[in-house]
């Protein structure tokens, strides 16, 4: 497959990818937002 054909093949694929892009953002936002929370509670509580 080459670098200019798109990976996903149908309607349905690619909202599926989508949708899987968003929770991975959405997991990593949380835990960077709670680390940082716990980071700075521990430095100045």
């Amino acid at each position: 497959m080459s670098a200019s054909q798109s990976a996903v093949r149908s309607r349905a694929e690619a909202v599926q990818a989508s949708r899987t892009l968003d929770y991975m953002i959405l997991f990593t936002l949380f835990f960077i937002i709670l680390g940082g929370y716990h980071i700075h509670f521990m430095l100045t509580g």
